[in-house]
């Protein structure tokens, strides 16, 4: 029981100082979070909607490829 507290006796504190670093390549850049070229299920139901080719009742899984035209503004969750 000595032996755990003369342990954690002897592991230096941490101070503000000391924070570690980041590689720059970990680092997210605001214009990667910007703009998807990717649509979400229901971006691409509404989609379909729009062009004439989803039914209600269709099945959800397994929906046709949609061309994103433009650029889609990313939601921040």
């Amino acid at each position: 029981m000595v032996d755990v507290v003369r342990e954690a006796a002897t592991i230096p504190a941490l101070k503000k100082e000391q924070v570690m670093s980041r590689h720059a390549s970990l680092k997210v850049s605001a214009l990667t979070t910007a703009n998807r070229s990717v649509l979400k299920r229901q971006e691409r139901i509404n989609q379909l909607t729009v062009e004439r080719r989803w039914k209600d009742g269709d099945d959800v899984t397994g929906l046709p490829k949609t061309k994103v035209h433009g650029k889609v503004k990313a939601k921040k969750a």
